[in-house]
């Protein structure tokens, strides 16, 4: 395969903008994340200290997870028939 074959457009000044104000959203976005991450993790630390607490925690997050991932298919309608 010949790289200089491939057709790519050029950024222009017209897609600075859109540019800017994606990495500005996504700014924001990151830093509520790390915000929420912080917290829960505060909480972890403060509730969830003993190990049978951790591995509750942990079946808890798998069945939810599980359950989540399994009826998913069934109610946004994408139903798999062969």
């Amino acid at each position: 395969m010949r790289y200089s074959s491939i057709l790519s457009a050029t950024p222009t000044f017209e897609s600075l903008p859109a540019a800017l104000i994606i990495g500005c959203f996504s700014g924001l976005f990151s830093s509520g994340f790390i915000v929420c991450n912080t917290y829960i993790n505060m909480f972890r630390n403060e509730f969830f200290t003993g190990s049978v607490m951790k591995v509750i925690e942990v079946t808890l997050i798998s069945i939810v997870t599980t359950t989540f991932f399994y009826w998913l298919p069934y109610f946004s309608g994408a139903l798999c028939y062969e």
